[in-house]
């Protein structure tokens, strides 16, 4: 039997029906495809430059992810990046209004947070034009899957910028626990960043961004023994041979050579003028005016950087501005203790007029512990217990040093001069800063310490201060 829609073997009307619904429907599917294999040809269009912004986030891991993801798209042909050292001065800004400030046409921000060993990135792509969301990603992988979590944000937003099938990006890192062990030690909030650091370099030498927070990381203490220095300049010197632009290893070498160099003030002309490392290779140069100005302005373009903290507290201290070091070292303290215990302890010494302030050697006493008797902070201890008429606590500690130095490479000379001249033995003071001219410490530092203002008139001292360096 004919079908009824059927006649004359032409189409009834319910048939014609459903043949314009099929039709209709092709439609809107080559719509949409065309659509979404276009999307990418818009995106390149229009996105030639992208910032990555800060990532919210507690702790050190959102930071450190950010900038390695900067890294690898800064790699990407065509795609104009601007140094992450200058997107995370705009930390803290709505989205759009610090891409404008940048000059890019999209911008990567986000958050990261670890919960357990549970590591989860949530990322937008934004188009700073119109505020559109081309991209929005949502990562979580075990903490240990750091970099692999790394490899595949940084792959969605390679494909959503230069085009579906376009090759993957090079990774920051290629060992895994290198690059963990980076994110954990990059921005200084572990008492165990150097550590971390130096396992991350040494598992994976081609790593920049390690080597570059390695070399930082040895020379921001409060005095660099000669091993810190010479393993700061091995390590920045690695990190530009690999990446010239590495704004943080032009640093730390800059600072090896205004502890090292004849000529220190040349070391300035390779630092950004708002960059911590400047206000302390100014201060090493007794310039506290100009050094204060520089961490102003470091201090406004990023108010919560550590660095910018531990730079005011050692150049505050050393300009006898004890008021404001205790500003700075309690901004450090929930990260570094150490550093901040001992800031802490040295500015109650002073603001106290004597070497024993009770508070002062609570400090510094806190300061050896957290730092694992550190020897900075012994010989600081033992300089304060002396001047607490402590005399037999503070040569105990002085024994401490010295038998460490028969057996070890940790205990710098200028520790153990400063732990002699508390303990009032002025010749053995002034020959351990002679022995420490000659082995190239950080003696610049020592040399401008208020603990040793009634030193300086002497002539062994003045011929130290006087003494040409043989240059970094």
């Amino acid at each position: 039997m004919a079908d009824p829609d059927d006649v004359d073997g032409g189409a009834g009307p319910e048939k014609m029906l459903r043949i314009l619904w099929i039709v209709a429907g092709l439609l809107a599917l080559g719509i949409g495809i065309a659509y979404v294999s276009g999307g990418n040809r818009a995106v390149e269009k229009t996105v030639g430059s992208v910032a990555v912004l800060p990532l919210s986030g507690e702790g050190s891991l959102p930071l450190a992810f950010a900038e390695t993801l900067s890294r690898s798209l800064k790699a990407a042909p065509g795609l104009a990046v601007p140094a992450f050292e200058i997107a995370r001065a705009r930390r803290g800004e709505e989205p759009r209004a610090a891409g404008r400030a940048l000059a890019v046409d999209a911008v990567v921000t986000g958050r990261l947070t670890v919960t357990g060993e549970v590591l989860e990135v949530v990322l937008d792509l934004l188009r700073v034009a119109d505020g559109a969301v081309l991209l929005h990603a949502v990562e979580r992988k075990p903490l240990a899957e750091a970099l692999a979590l790394h490899t595949e944000v940084a792959h969605q937003l390679g494909q959503r910028l230069r085009g579906k099938g376009s090759a993957r990006l090079e990774p920051a890192a290629k060992d895994a626990e290198a690059f963990l062990s980076y994110l954990k030690g990059n921005a200084g909030e572990s008492p165990n960043d150097v550590a971390l650091l130096r396992k991350a370099a040494e598992r994976e030498p081609a790593f920049a961004l390690a080597q570059a927070a390695l070399a930082r990381a040895l020379v921001r203490g409060a005095v660099p023994s000669a091993a810190d220095l010479d393993g700061a300049k091995a390590a920045a010197e690695r990190a530009l041979a690999l990446d010239p632009s590495l704004v943080e290893a032009q640093a730390a070498l800059a600072l090896v050579r205004a502890e090292r160099d004849p000529d220190p003030a040349s070391a300035l002309s390779s630092l950004p003028p708002a960059h911590p490392a400047r206000a302390l290779a100014l201060g090493i140069l007794g310039r506290f005016d100009e050094a204060r100005a520089v961490l102003d302005a470091a201090a406004k373009a990023d108010p919560d950087s550590l660095a910018v903290a531990r730079a005011r507290a050692l150049v505050s201290y050393w300009a006898g501005e004890n008021d404001a070091v205790l500003a700075a070292a309690a901004k450090v303290a929930g990260v570094d203790p150490a550093f901040a215990e001992l800031l802490t302890g040295l500015a109650l010494q002073a603001k106290g007029r004597t070497a024993g302030d009770p508070a002062a050697v609570d400090a510094l006493g806190r300061a050896v512990d957290a730092s694992a008797r550190g020897p900075f902070e012994v010989a600081s201890l033992a300089h304060a217990l002396a001047g607490a008429g402590k005399k037999a606590d503070a040569k105990k500690l002085v024994g401490e040093l010295l038998d460490r130095a028969k057996t070890t490479n940790d205990v710098p000379p200028a520790a153990l001069a400063l732990a002699h001249w508390g303990a009032g033995d002025r010749a053995k003071a002034l020959s351990a800063l002679e022995k420490a001219a000659d082995g190239r410490e950080g003696l610049r530092r020592m040399l401008i310490d208020p603990r040793f203002a009634k030193l300086r008139g002497e002539r062994r001292f003045a011929a130290v201060a006087a003494k040409p360096l043989t240059g970094s």
